[in-house]
C-alpha cells in the first residue's frame, strides 16, 4: 500500500500507521524549498470503496467538515485529493496516545482533575464544531456523533485532540447516511435520542462525553453489555450510578456535572457543550490541578521517549514495518482503528 501511494503529489509516504476496513492511515512527510518539512498523516479510502457513491460522499463531507473546523483541540486538514482511483484527506499528525488505550494501559481510573481536564477540552473543542456556519452565518448544525475514547487523543505534549469526523452529521452533508433512522457510531456512547433513530443535536455529543467522562472516573465502561441489543436497553431505561458511588469521594460539583450530561431526557442536559465545559473550568479552578503535561510526564513518559525513538528510526529510513494508528512505538498485532467487540460494536 505504502508503496503504491509513494506518488501522491507533494508527500513522501514514510510508513503505514494503521489498516481498516475502508482503507489506511499513512505518516507521510511534506517538504518543501527552503528546508520546509512538516509530518502529516494521510487517511485514504481504498479504490473499490472510492467507487462508491455513498462511500466517497461520506468521506468527502468529512474533508469539506474538517477543513471549515480551527480549534486546537481538533485535528487541522492540511490537503484533500485523489491519486490513482485513492480518495486521501491529508491531515495533521498527532502523537500521542487515544483515551482507551491510555485506559487499558492504566487499568485503573485517571485523576479526578486530569478527566476533568480532558473533557473540558474535547467540549470546547465540540462547541467550536456545533458553532459552525457557513459564509452567510447559517449555522451547520454539525453533530460529531462518535465521541468516545477511541476518538480523544492525549498528545505527548498535554494536549487534547478530538479525530474522525467520518459519520458527523450537519446540515448540507452529501452523503445519505443523516437520514432520522439510520444508526451510526458505537452505542455504548449514543444518547438515547440517538440509539432510537431520532434526530440529534449539540446535547447528543453532550451525553457521549459525560459517558467518557464517567468512565475516566471510574475507570470502568459504564453501558458494558455483551451485545448491541443489550447495550441499547441499558442506555434507554438502566440506572446511572453517580462516579462517587464507584470510586469515593470527588471534587464537590464532579458527580453533578457527569450526571447532568447523562440525563435521558435531552432539554435536562446542559444546553451545549460550552456550558458543560465552564462548568468542568469551576470545579478545577477550586482543585490544585496540574496541567496535563505533568500527567503525560509521570504516566506516559516511557511511551512518548519510545514513539520519539521509533519516529526517529522511521524518518531516517531504518523502520520500514508498518503498525497501529494509536500505540507506539507500532505494535505487531495488525490490529487497526475500527475493530470492535460485543456492545461496543462501531454501527457504520
Amino acid at each position: 500500500m505504502a508503496e503504491r501511494l509513494r506518488n501522491i503529489s507533494g508527500f513522501e509516504i514514510l510508513t503505514k500507521l494503521s489498516s481498516g476496513g475502508m482503507g489506511d492511515v499513512l505518516l507521510a512527510r511534506k517538504k518543501s524549498a527552503h528546508g520546509f518539512e512538516k509530518l502529516l498523516a494521510i487517511k485514504t479510502i481504498r479504490g473499490d470503496l472510492a467507487r462508491r457513491t455513498d462511500i466517497r460522499a461520506m468521506f468527502l463531507d468529512e474533508a469539506r467538515l474538517v477543513a471549515r473546523l480551527d480549534h486546537p483541540a481538533i485535528t487541522q486538514v492540511y490537503d484533500f485529493g485523489e491519486e490513482e482511483g485513492t480518495l486521501y484527506l491529508a491531515m495533521e499528525y498527532v502523537a500521542g496516545i487515544a483515551l482507551n488505550k491510555l485506559l487499558i494501559k492504566r487499568g485503573a481510573p485517571l485523576p479526578p482533575t486530569v478527566a476533568s481536564r480532558i473533557a473540558a477540552e474535547v467540549a470546547r473543542g465540540l462547541h467550536a464544531a456545533h458553532e459552525l456556519t457557513d459564509i452567510s452565518g447559517t449555522p451547520l448544525g454539525v453533530v460529531h456523533r462518535d465521541v468516545s475514547p477511541g476518538n480523544i487523543i492525549l498528545t505527548f505534549d498535554g494536549h487534547v485532540k478530538i479525530v474522525d469526523f467520518g459519520i458527523a452529521f450537519m446540515n448540507e452533508r452529501e452523503s445519505p447516511d443523516t437520514q432520522l433512522g439510520d444508526l451510526k457510531g458505537k452505542p455504548s456512547y449514543m444518547a438515547p435520542e440517538q440509539l432510537r433513530g431520532e434526530r440529534v443535536d449539540r446535547r447528543s455529543d453532550v451525553y457521549s462525553l459525560s459517558v467518557v467522562l464517567h468512565e475516566m472516573l471510574t475507570g470502568r465502561k459504564l453501558f458494558s453489555k455483551s451485545n448491541v441489543v443489550a447495550t441499547a436497553l441499558a442506555v434507554e431505561r438502566g440506572d446511572v450510578p453517580p462516579p462517587s458511588s464507584i470510586v469515593g469521594a470527588l471534587p464537590d460539583g464532579l458527580d453533578g456535572v457527569v450526571m447532568r450530561g447523562l440525563e435521558k431526557d435531552i432539554e435536562d442536559r446542559f444546553i451545549d457543550a460550552k456550558v458543560m465545559a465552564v462548568a468542568l473550568d469551576d470545579i478545577l479552578n477550586q482543585e490544585v490541578a496540574a496541567p496535563l503535561v505533568d500527567f503525560v510526564e509521570t504516566d506516559l513518559g516511557d511511551e512518548r521517549e519510545s514513539h520519539r525513538a521509533w519516529l526517529q528510526s522511521v524518518l531516517s529510513g531504518e523502520y520500514t514495518e508498518s503498525g497501529t494508528y494509536e500505540t507506539f512505538p507500532p505494535t505487531r498485532s495488525g490490529a487497526g482503528r475500527g475493530t470492535s467487540r460485543g456492545g461496543d460494536e462501531h454501527l457504520r
